[in-house]
């Protein structure tokens, strides 16, 4: 038996809320993201938009399953 699931047209493409991911770097922590909410609407061409070392790619990459989140 296949099953399909399609997500209705009205559901967001993607929904982040309260995304915390810190590293170790030289023995300190880093905070990347800090309590960060997303909510991005299907169908939409959204920017990330930020000075280097502000988390975007981090975002990118928790949001791709690449690194896990602490919370």
């Amino acid at each position: 038996m296949n099953i399909t699931v399609n997500p209705p047209e009205s559901a967001p493409a993607l929904v982040v809320e309260g995304l915390s991911k810190h590293f170790k770097v030289k023995k300190r922590a880093v905070q990347a993201l800090d309590d960060v909410s997303l909510y991005v609407k299907r169908g939409t061409v959204t920017g990330l938009i930020g000075p280097d070392g502000a988390g975007k790619t981090t975002l990118m990459r928790l949001a791709a399953n690449i690194y896990l989140p602490d919370t």
